[in-house]
């Protein structure tokens, strides 16, 4: 299993992203995917597939940046 931080980014009004999400509740081979230790999830409920609302693309790369920051900060295993 990687052991590298993974962040997911749920847009709410995304239907792949609900199939997504159903199917690792549902589906054998995704069962337990959303609960590794390495992943990080962030949803951005009003958000659609490509980030096209007001403020959807700040609002994702804000998550991105707060998500770097803390997994590739000195003394975190994986940042080099």
């Amino acid at each position: 299993i990687a052991r590298q931080p993974l962040l997911l980014m749920i847009s709410g009004q995304d239907y792949t992203a609900r199939e997504f999400l159903d199917a690792c509740t549902t589906q054998p081979a995704w069962r337990g995917a959303l609960d590794r230790p390495n992943l990080s999830r962030q949803d951005l409920s009003q958000a659609d597939h490509t980030f096209s609302g007001p403020g959807d693309k700040d609002a994702a790369a804000q998550a991105t940046l707060a998500w770097l920051q803390r997994c590739f900060q000195p003394g975190v295993p994986w940042a080099r």
